[in-house]
């Protein structure tokens, strides 16, 4: 991503309310970005922000599968000058 560029996030789920962990919803989180979306089950939600200071941030979900503290539910976002 670009700093000072305006991006959309669309989050979709995939899981039925029956799933196991979480009841189908999932997530998609930067603290540090003050962003968050959650995806109901078999649905879609979206945002849009903004970030302003380039660097790495990391995301996550923690709402299912063992939540932040789950390597494979957390990932890498690079904002570029």
């Amino acid at each position: 991503m670009k700093a000072g560029v305006p991006i959309t996030l669309r989050l979709t789920s995939v899981d039925n309310r029956y799933h196991t962990d979480g009841g189908g919803q999932h997530q998609w989180a930067v603290d540090e970005l003050d962003v968050s979306v959650v995806a109901p089950p078999l649905g879609n939600n979206s945002v849009t922000f903004t970030p302003d200071t380039p660097g790495t941030y990391t995301f996550y979900c923690d709402i299912c599968c063992g939540g932040r503290a789950n390597p494979s539910m957390q990932g890498t976002l690079v904002v570029e000058a």
